[in-house]
């Protein structure tokens, strides 16, 4: 057995099937809302953060699908 890589085949010599075979792609929304703000909200002189606001960031659907779905390695 060699140290070279052989598609398909595990590192005993045993057949395998890779892992996205036949796996279905993972629902995406067009826009995803993430709340931003630090682990010690609520704490310290700001009254703002006490009150649980905090800024907000729009993540692109689009463009995260494809990280989330990538194409078959077949």
């Amino acid at each position: 057995m060699g140290a070279d890589y052989v598609p398909g085949i595990d590192a005993t010599g045993r057949a395998v099937v890779p892992a996205d075979v036949g796996a279905p792609s993972v629902p995406v929304p067009d826009a995803i809302v993430v709340p931003l703000r630090n682990g010690r909200a609520g704490q310290g002189r700001n009254p703002v953060a006490a009150q649980g606001d905090s800024p907000y960031v729009s993540l692109d659907g689009k463009r995260l699908a494809p990280l989330l779905n990538p194409p078959s390695c077949r």
